[in-house]
């Protein structure tokens, strides 16, 4: 069984007792996606994304844009595998055995919504992550009047 520290925004997740958790199983690949999506890639590991190093003009064409992001996603996605693939300790709870789906979509120029959702080897639970990668700056009404339509349709296809 492979367990980690728990997170949460970015630190160490502190229950009331002022201590640490661990996760494990469905929890902790959930927390795994989430962190190999915001991690820069470090190509001696193999690990990481490529997200931030994309860099868009705002009159980049939504079909592009979305293309690219699903390719780095995906990308990003087959190192996670390829590492958890490594440990020794992990086991089918928590090892992705394939992106089930992948929602990408422009929220305003240079701006990309999206979301994935993978199907583990050996659970009916599929972990999840949404992230907003914005590759300029946008107000942030934009994102707030698109989101709510945007978690409408994921909704949908989780059913």
């Amino acid at each position: 069984m492979s367990t980690t520290i728990r997170m949460a925004d970015g630190d160490f997740f502190i229950n009331s007792a002022g201590r640490t958790e661990s996760i494990e199983g469905p929890s902790k690949a959930a927390q795994d996606i989430g962190e190999i999506l915001m991690t820069p890639l470090d190509a001696d590991r193999d690990y990481g994304n490529e997200l931030e190093t994309l860099d868009f003009p705002p009159q980049i064409s939504t079909f592009a844009g979305e293309g690219l992001i699903s390719k780095k996603v995906d990308e990003a996605i087959q190192r996670l595998r390829r590492f958890q693939r490594k440990d020794v300790y992990a086991e089918a709870d928590e090892r992705i055995k394939k992106i089930r789906n992948l929602v990408v979509q422009n929220i305003g120029p240079g701006s990309f919504f999206f979301w994935v959702n993978c199907e583990l080897e050996d659970t009916t639970v599929t972990p999840s992550r949404v992230l907003v990668v914005s590759l300029r700056h946008q107000e942030s009404a934009q994102v707030g009047q698109t989101m709510p339509e945007l978690l409408r349709k994921i909704a949908k296809l989780n059913r």
